[in-house]
């Protein structure tokens, strides 16, 4: 709600509370927001933006827990629903963020059209994400850096039930959705870490 694009400041969580509740409950914590003239793209980053330039990481990987999209319709059932209106995508790219990790549980917040509107901004905005694609084989591929010295990093990203990701929101062969990790999965690479 402090960025410049704003969706409709609704909320479907059983506090009654709107978005811009929680932008005036904020501000005794951490101080007045400034007026959107006088605030940087990168606002939101605080301090980050310079620890970043410090640190120099060869790849900054976050997790993107929430969707880019405009869409009005919430998934039925879920008390909690994250959006950032896709106009705000350059909010992302002022700290050059180049990877998203999209496998969990906020992604597909606004059903399966929210999180197709989330994959397309991504890619509009050339940031590359792992853990949710156009089907299940782009949902369980890595993405995929070179580095100098001929290094290759490959990103992968898997929700888990446990973590909140409904079953339900798992890529098919011919729908778009999350790469859940089955349970079977999980216990076997659990397993392979004990040994």
């Amino acid at each position: 709600m402090i960025l410049e694009h704003s969706n409709d400041p609704i909320l479907y969580e059983s506090n009654g509370l709107d978005a811009r509740d929680y932008v005036t409950l904020a501000a005794p914590q951490t101080g007045p927001i400034p007026d959107r003239s006088e605030r940087p793209v990168d606002y939101v980053w605080g301090e980050v933006i310079q620890i970043l330039k410090e640190k120099n990481p060869h790849l900054k990987i976050i997790n993107f827990e929430t969707s880019v999209t405009t869409s009005d319709t919430p998934r039925p059932m879920k008390g909690i629903h994250y959006r950032m209106h896709p106009k705000n995508v350059i909010v992302i790219q002022s700290a050059d963020i180049d990877c998203c990790i999209l496998a969990n549980n906020y992604v597909a917040d606004w059903g399966f059209p929210g999180l197709k509107e989330t994959m397309d901004n991504h890619r509009d905005a050339g940031i590359k994400f792992a853990g949710a694609g156009s089907n299940s084989s782009e949902a369980t591929s890595p993405a995929v850096f070179q580095l100098e010295d001929d290094i290759s990093v490959l990103v992968f990203s898997a929700g888990h039930y446990s973590s909140g990701v409904p079953d339900s929101w798992q890529a098919k062969p011919d729908r778009e959705g999350v790469n859940i990790l089955e349970f079977y999965q999980a216990s076997k690479a659990v397993a392979q870490l004990k040994e």
